[in-house]
């Protein structure tokens, strides 16, 4: 049970309201004598059947808390009629045509107060909700930025914002094992004699090539230790002498199959036997061979790859680390560069292992989401057509991958960012010239106005209370038109 005070200021309107919006089924009016209207036995009447149509009761008490009640009106029955014996009807008496007069006039007043509260209830109480559904469309964009360190700020136009340029410094060493195979041991050497067969004298420099003619798988070579001059052949009476001369030689290789027995013959360099020749008088000894662990270059190149990847991923961890509120760093954006590379061991040497020490640099720019987010509205904005507008939903479009369109190499100044954005637009609609077009109308106009609406899939159109023939219209007042747009 709920209480209703009635004021001096109230009417009949705003005690119906006040019941209508009442969350309790039983509604007593708190009634003071000075409330003149409600002196009338209609009003009672009229409030007590609006109540019925909410499922509502209603009392009335005075200012004690006294239970009131009210007759009904008078018919015309109730008058008392005149005799047959009286000469003239016009004659009744004053005080009869009195009360007849009073009670015409309070029913007329009463009727009048009827059709004042119907146009009241008419013009104030209708309300229409409209729920209008468009259909968005997505829309997807590539848009180059530009982040620059020398930027002051955001520039729309220009489609260039701020950047910060970070660095950092990492040094680390890694050690592998040496995968490489190396062939060490001594080499043969021994002493032949190189006679020279022609008419001139031959000098042969130091490291001549001298190949063994007899050998029978593979060919074996040695190479002198000295420079020689070998004087020409003499033709004398008792026959031909040829010049000679001893010369040290080493094999080219390990090994002991280069130890070879006496007297063995040689060619001398690219020449032929028949202009020089070489022979060993004693055997060639010292030669030997194995295969020991030695560094090749795929050890240099592997160990360097692994341990400059370890470091660049330190490194971008450690300029992550320096980022401060809503800067980023794009993908693909970040420089290195490899110093002070220090490997222990040459390739070819004998070695278990390998050791590097190395150390790199990385760099990158910076740049502010929020930054970034204003220039992708802008360019969003004037790439919609005019009669479409972003979705009205939280995320008003989405930033995904944003790359870096990379130089080389990478500018420490500013960096060009390609950014993939998706949105969605829906068709533009204005609330308020909405309602202006559906306030006072009637409901036929109303919805031919709603289907000549472009670029929406549906609606939904309500008018509460749905009255008969001509009186049934759309809202007089244009705060109880609702209006809700829904993207679908």
């Amino acid at each position: 049970m709920q209480n209703i005070i009635v004021n001096k200021t109230d009417d009949l309107y705003t005690l119906a309201e006040g019941m209508r919006v009442c969350e309790d089924t039983e509604v007593v009016f708190v009634v003071s004598p000075d409330i003149l209207f409600l002196r009338n036995p209609l009003s009672f009447k009229f409030l007590e059947r609006y109540a019925e149509s909410f499922g509502k009761k209603i009392s009335f008490v005075n200012e004690k808390n006294e239970a009131l009640s009210f007759a009904e009106p008078k018919s015309f029955e109730d008058v008392p009629k005149v005799e047959k014996e009286v000469p003239k009807a016009n004659l009744a008496p004053k005080t009869e045509l009195s009360a007849i007069i009073r009670n015409s006039i309070g029913i007329i007043g009463a009727l009048l107060l009827l059709i004042g509260i119907g146009v009241s209830v008419w013009w104030f109480f209708p309300k229409a909700n409209v729920v209008i559904k468009t259909n968005s469309e997505m829309l997807v964009k590539n848009v180059d930025i530009t982040a620059n360190v020398s930027a002051n700020g955001v520039n729309e136009s220009n489609k260039e914002i701020p950047a910060v340029l970070l660095e950092t410094v990492r040094k680390a060493s890694d050690t592998i094992q040496a995968s490489g195979e190396k062939e060490v041991g001594e080499k043969a050497k021994g002493t032949v004699t190189v006679f020279n067969k022609t008419i001139s004298k031959k000098t042969f420099g130091k490291g001549t090539k001298l190949i063994l003619i007899s050998a029978e798988t593979e060919d074996l070579n040695y190479y002198s230790l000295e420079e020689v001059t070998i004087e020409e052949r003499q033709d004398l009476a008792g026959g031909i002498t040829y010049g000679s001369v001893e010369v040290e030689v080493e094999a080219e290789k390990y090994g002991s199959n280069y130890n070879i027995k006496e007297d063995q013959k040689f060619e001398v360099d690219d020449h032929d036997t028949s202009d020089f020749l070489a022979q060993n008088a004693e055997v060639f000894t010292g030669g030997s061979s194995k295969i020991v662990p030695a560094v090749s270059e795929k050890d240099k190149e592997a160990l360097k790859s692994t341990l400059e990847e370890r470091l660049r991923g330190n490194v971008k961890t450690d300029l992550e680390l320096k980022l401060v509120g809503e800067q980023k760093i794009a993908e693909n954006s970040t420089g290195f560069e490899t110093f002070d590379e220090v490997f222990d061991k040459n390739v070819g040497d004998e070695a278990d292992k390998l050791n590097l020490s190395l150390q790199v640099r990385a760099y990158a720019l910076a740049y502010y989401q929020n930054d970034l987010e204003n220039v992708v509205k802008s360019v969003l904005e004037r790439s919609i057509p005019e009669q479409y507008s972003l979705a009205d939903t939280e995320t008003r479009f989405e930033i995904g991958d944003v790359l870096a369109d990379k130089p080389t190499p990478l500018s420490k100044d500013k960096i060009s960012l390609l950014v993939k954005v998706r949105s969605f637009v829906v068709p533009k609609l204005n609330v308020q010239e909405v309602k202006d077009n559906l306030v006072n109308r009637s409901i036929l106009d109303a919805t031919k106005y709603l289907d000549g609406l472009k670029n929406i899939a549906s609606y939904e159109f309500t008018v509460w209370p749905r009255l008969p023939g001509f009186l049934s219209a759309t809202p007089h007042i244009k705060s109880r038109i609702q209006v809700e747009i829904k993207n679908e």
